[in-house]
C-alpha cells in the first residue's frame, strides 16, 4: 500500500482552517492512521479537540476539529513509553464526576485496537456490559481512552 498522510486541521472563524499536525503511515503505520480516525476526540499538546469530520482529499486523510479546551489530567492516567505496544484506558463518562481509570489493556498494535474502537458496547471487567459514549486518542500519552456508561445508567 502506498504511503498515507494524515492531516489535522482546526476549524477557525469564517470558514478558515489551520493545520496543527501531519503524520505519515511510513512513520506511524497504516493501522495507526486508520485507528486514530475512529475516535471522537484528539488530545495533542495538552489541548482537547472534538473531531467534526473525517475526509479524503486526493491522497490525504484529513481530520477537521474544533478546540474544546485544555485536556483534563487524571491522577491515574497511563503513559505509553513502549511505542511497540498500544494501551487503551477505560473510564466512566461523567463530565463533573469521578472519571477514574476502571480498567486498561495493553495490545501488540493498533490493528488490535480496532476490535475495541469499532464497538457500541463492551463488557468491562467489574462493570458488566457498558455502552461506549466516546473515544479519544491522546497523542501526548500515546493512549486510547474509551469513555463508557454502564447500561444500568441508560
Amino acid at each position: 500500500m502506498s504511503n498515507l498522510t494524515l492531516k489535522y486541521y482546526i476549524k477557525e472563524q469564517e470558514g478558515r482552517y489551520t493545520e496543527i499536525k501531519e503524520q505519515s503511515s511510513s512513520t506511524i503505520g497504516f493501522d495507526s492512521i486508520q485507528a486514530r480516525q475512529l475516535c471522537n476526540y484528539l488530545t495533542v499538546n495538552n489541548v482537547r479537540y472534538k473531531i467534526l469530520s473525517k475526509e479524503i482529499k486526493n491522497t490525504e486523510e484529513v481530520v477537521i476539529m474544533e478546540k474544546v479546551g485544555n485536556a483534563k489530567a487524571f491522577e491515574d492516567e497511563l503513559i505509553n513509553i513502549d511505542v511497540s505496544k498500544v494501551k487503551i484506558e477505560f473510564r466512566p463518562s461523567h463530565e463533573e464526576e469521578d472519571m477514574s481509570l476502571v480498567y486498561h489493556i495493553v495490545l501488540s498494535g493498533h490493528d488490535e485496537a480496532f476490535r475495541y474502537l469499532n464497538k457500541d458496547a463492551i463488557e468491562i471487567e467489574g462493570q458488566g456490559r457498558c455502552k461506549i459514549s466516546s473515544l479519544e486518542w491522546d497523542e501526548d500519552r500515546s493512549v486510547y481512552v474509551v469513555y463508557f456508561k454502564p447500561e444500568k445508567d441508560e
